[in-house]
């Protein structure tokens, strides 16, 4: 029997926790569940903190999950568009973090398997796909919402468009609902299915597996299998400068405060 995932009720106040259920392992578990996993600034700072430590340790495998319902709902949208259109708020630095992270883990040594649950919208789907292994639950479904909220699609394509074909990734954006289980297998992006109440234990299994495998060899591996996908640093720069220019036009403003009113009315 494999360790459960963490019961993170008593540290609320962190939104990003980590664990190590085995040796080798090292479990990362977003911890907005009230909130679907909303990338906020606090828990990028961790992430960013927790990955950039990655790299001096010795575990081979790092396991990616959400608490609650959803895997990750992308950006917080209520946090960003509360700081506005400044050039220098958290509207702008938010996604700047989250391309970090994007190339961080396409860069760690350790494999990484994500287990995925409800929602990976937006942000959440782009961990999907820079993420090495990924197991999915029955209820996993991927998706980028950003034409629905008017909003430019370049800030995630120089990671998005090395990973997928030019025909799924027009999907994943023209399909207001996003692809299920099914579809994402069809299109590699999830590579091994579970039953629901069995995805920790799956992805225990998976990272265990890995065990008798030499550290070196995963990594060289990994950093050959990745060559391609890593894009350029200037590529990255181009799609946050189109997606800010977008992000600050009243016509994106506005639908974002109705999509936010919307939830709030449940």
């Amino acid at each position: 029997m494999f360790p459960a995932a963490p019961n993170p009720d008593v540290f609320m106040s962190d939104p990003l926790l980590t664990d190590y259920p085995l040796p080798g392992v090292v479990r990362i578990t977003l911890n907005r569940p009230n909130r679907c996993n909303a990338l906020s600034w606090e828990l990028l700072l961790r992430f960013e903190e927790v990955l950039s430590q990655l790299p001096e340790q010795e575990e081979k495998v790092v396991i990616l999950r959400g608490e609650g319902k959803h895997f990750c709902s992308g950006l917080d949208l209520a946090q960003a568009a509360a700081a506005g259109t400044d050039d220098e708020g958290l509207g702008r630095a938010m996604p700047k973090l989250v391309t970090r992270i994007l190339r961080a883990i396409l860069t760690l040594p350790q494999t990484v398997i994500a287990a995925v649950h409800g929602a990976a919208i937006g942000g959440g789907g782009a961990l999907v796909s820079v993420s090495d292994y990924v197991i999915a639950g029955e209820s996993a479904r991927i998706g980028f919402p950003e034409l629905w909220h008017a909003l430019d699609c370049s800030l995630l394509y120089p990671f998005l468009r090395r990973r997928l074909s030019a025909s799924a990734l027009k999907a994943l954006h023209l399909r207001r609902e996003g692809i299920d289980r099914p579809e994402a297998f069809c299109l590699g992006l999830v590579h091994e299915n579970a039953a629901q109440e069995d995805l920790d234990a799956s992805a225990l299994a998976r990272a265990e597996s890995l065990s008798v495998i030499e550290k070196a060899r995963l990594v060289e591996m990994k950093k050959k299998a990745n060559a391609d996908l890593l894009p350029p640093e200037e590529e990255i720069r181009s799609g946050l400068d189109a997606h800010w220019q977008s992000w600050k036009s009243p016509e994106v403003q506005e639908r974002i405060r109705a999509f936010l009113d919307r939830n709030k009315r449940g």
